[in-house]
């Protein structure tokens, strides 16, 4: 398993000009969700009903289990994870960090990988998640 990045300078390698380095884009005050990716932030459209209810089921019923087992916490979008310093900060639907890792949880995001991430795939994002996300 890769180390999980700690200091704010490993987050992210040296930005390109003209982009946004990851903390600076932790740091933005943004309406609705985004994803960093290569310097760029990507906003991502507004869920859809279904997605929206799907998402608030499985968060629901796997926090419930979390909790009750003390195993753990449930987190849903939106909810930064950044891998490695090398990837992407991405905003899976649905993230549970095992208490063993609960380092990993900062107050803005998750500092390398969660032990479940769920995407909900919809039709207009099935190439990125079931593409670049997966291979991530």
């Amino acid at each position: 398993m890769a180390p999980v990045p700690h200091a704010a300078a490993e987050l992210n390698p040296t930005p390109s000009p003209g982009s946004v380095s990851y903390e600076d884009f932790l740091r933005q005050d943004r309406e609705g969700s985004a994803e960093w990716v290569d310097g760029e932030v990507i906003a991502m459209s507004p869920a859809g009903s279904r997605h929206q209810l799907v998402a608030d089921f499985l968060t629901a019923l796997l926090r419930l289990f979390v909790e009750a087992r003390d195993l753990g916490v449930v987190l849903s979008a939106p909810f930064q994870m950044k891998t490695a310093p090398d990837l992407p900060g991405r905003e899976p639907d649905l993230l549970f960090v095992a208490r063993t890792h609960l380092d990993r949880l900062k107050d803005t995001h998750l500092a390398g990988p969660a032990d479940l991430a769920v995407e909900l795939v919809s039709p207009e994002s099935r190439t990125r998640d079931r593409g670049q996300k997966f291979h991530e």
